[in-house]
């Protein structure tokens, strides 16, 4: 395969802000690839930069992919971390070879993995008093989850609650709190359904102990994301030799996508992690991430991020990584849709 032409522009991303997609032309056919980014994040993130700015380092560093095309996706993903581009500038790239290249295919029977379906959001994702950033259902199929999701809309609705939707089409209402969300959610559960949630504790401000209260109270809950500050380790180890015996505790704002992180904290801080491949920049440093997981038999949540586009392949990509779950938002915003609506499409035709 030889690249022929690489083309980068800003598209709206799902705030109405600017993100970019990337078009190349190659001799399999053209094959584009766009880059969401976090309105939470972690300090060990990769950099990210104003569009226009990654647009300018994808126009330098293409024109030695013009006079030589990577032969796979590693040498591909090793070029890009060379050029020292923000990460709106390589992963976009890194998903169109992707696409191109058919660098990451799928096992020849996938499967489902579980789905953490967003019911309601708060803390930067959303409004009023809700200050946990996530609330979820663990549902094997999306349909499960819609309905889950429609029931508590007529609740709401009943009740005189806003049905407003946040960043990710969760419900946000105002008037309520963790806690009455919570018992919201166990009750329109009723006993079937796990509950995840993505406390965000570095925007929240959570202590730990009213946290493990949550999980006391409401034993339906089975994996806590971010529960501690990043950088308090030593909380998250306590945590952690607490809870994570019983409960799933995962690493995203901790560990972003960094296999050294991973490595270092793995089964002493957390027993899953958070997958988002523009948290480093690639998907070869992503599938590196995955790796490294499972070598210390980890859960593996492959997720979307707070701002997204329509872009697709994370779908592809958790797919072929055989993930445990995956985190694709609510059920009431187009760009989550697409991540749905692709799963399915795969699912269906393998």
């Amino acid at each position: 395969m030889k690249i022929k032409k690489v083309s980068p522009r800003p598209i709206l991303a799902s705030s109405g802000e600017t993100s970019v997609e990337v078009t190349i032309e190659t001799t399999n056919g053209t094959f584009t690839g766009s880059t969401p980014h976090g309105i939470s994040s972690g300090k060990g993130e990769a950099k990210h930069v104003h569009t226009q700015t990654a647009i300018k380092q994808i126009k330098r560093f293409s024109k030695t992919l013009l006079k030589q095309t990577p032969k796979n996706q590693k040498e591909m993903d090793a070029y890009l971390i060379y050029t020292k581009s923000a990460a709106n500038a390589t992963l976009p790239v890194s998903i169109a070879f992707a696409k191109a290249n058919r660098s990451f295919p799928l096992p020849r029977k996938p499967k489902w993995p579980k789905l953490m379906m967003l019911m309601f959001e708060g803390g930067k994702h959303g409004n009023g008093n809700i200050r946990i950033q996530e609330f979820m259902y663990i549902v094997n199929r999306f349909e499960t989850g819609k309905k889950l999701f429609d029931e508590i809309k007529k609740y709401l609705q009943k009740n005189k609650y806003s049905i407003g939707i946040g960043a990710e089409g969760a419900f946000t209402p105002i008037k309520l709190s963790d806690k009455k969300v919570l018992k919201i959610m166990t009750r329109f559960s009723k006993q079937r359904f796990k509950i995840a949630l993505d406390v965000a504790n570095n925007h929240a401000n959570f202590p730990a102990r009213q946290i493990s209260q949550y999980i006391t109270q409401f034993p339906q809950i089975q994996s806590i994301e971010d529960p501690v500050k990043e950088e308090n380790l030593k909380g998250w180890t306590r945590f952690f030799q607490y809870w994570g015996s019983t409960k799933q505790v995962v690493g995203d704002d901790l560990t972003v996508t960094s296999p050294k992180i991973i490595e270092e904290g793995a089964n002493k801080r957390f027993n899953a992690v958070i997958i988002k491949p523009n948290q480093q920049g690639t998907l070869t440093q992503a599938q590196k991430a995955v790796e490294t997981a499972r070598k210390h038999n980890l859960k593996v949540i492959v997720s979307h991020r707070g701002t997204e586009t329509n872009e697709d392949y994370i779908s592809d990509f958790a797919l072929a990584m055989k993930t445990d779950f995956v985190k694709f938002g609510g059920p009431n915003r187009g760009e989550r849709i697409a991540k749905y609506n692709r799963l399915q499409k795969l699912l269906k035709k393998n």
